[in-house]
């Protein structure tokens, strides 16, 4: 899905292919190789990372060959025809469709444009509620540190998949004065985070004694304050 309608835009797929097989070989090998690998091992070994944005950002830089070779391929196609249709001016043709590409180029760059200007630009509702709730310069563990520093201007890392005592020493190391876990529910009589790394489930039946549980927003969510140099 990703190469056909993010790196193909769905109608420049089978030019791609197409040009890059013609120029395969020579210096466009590595190129095919790192794009033969890297879709099979974030498909096939890396299946999370990959369908969470891992294929998407390590297949940009595949961007400029696939445009070089979409350029080849329509090329190919071009002549195929024109030599099948004697009507077909295979240089006027090729003005044509290299316009058209330009132009659903702009159309799809319009399109997206607007959908996100036309975003609702106000932060989700945990951080609008963290907000108040932790101090100016906290620095937060939570699931999504970039989203926090996003809507709030607050800094962090993320929640390590470790055990809850290792938490002491991140805090010691990074400056963490506070911790976040969202989407808290209650199974079977035991609660876990739907959002949070397994090792770390313990910790919500029974928080270290460096951790300080605080008021928190909603019944899902559950805010720690670090102990440490108190």
């Amino acid at each position: 899905g990703t190469f056909v309608f993010t790196q193909g835009w769905v109608v420049l797929m089978p030019f791609i292919l197409l040009g890059a097989w013609r120029v395969r070989g020579g210096f466009v090998a590595p190129m095919l190789l790192f794009a033969l690998g890297i879709h099979a091992a974030m498909t096939l070994v890396f299946a999370f990372p990959g369908w969470r944005g891992g294929l998407l950002h390590g297949a940009v830089a595949l961007l400029p060959w696939w445009a070089a070779c979409a350029t080849v391929g329509l090329d190919a196609a071009v002549d195929w025809v024109a030599k099948r249709r004697r009507r077909w001016n295979a240089r006027t043709a090729k003005r044509v469709f290299a316009v058209g590409v330009v132009l659903l180029a702009l159309l799809l760059t319009g399109i997206i444009t607007n959908s996100l200007s036309r975003a609702d630009p106000a932060p989700p509702a945990l951080y609008a509620q963290l907000q108040p709730l932790l101090p100016s310069g906290s620095r937060v563990l939570i699931n999504d540190p970039s989203a926090l520093y996003y809507y709030t201007g607050l800094g962090g890392a993320v929640l390590p998949n470790e055990s809850p005592e290792t938490l002491l020493s991140l805090a010691q190391q990074f400056g963490i004065t506070h911790l976040v876990l969202e989407d808290v529910q209650t199974l079977n009589g035991q609660m876990f985070s739907a959002s949070a790394p397994a090792l770390l489930q313990p910790l919500l039946d029974q928080p270290p004694s460096f951790l300080v549980a605080l008021p928190a927003p909603s019944a899902d969510v559950r805010i720690y304050r670090f102990t440490v140099g108190d």
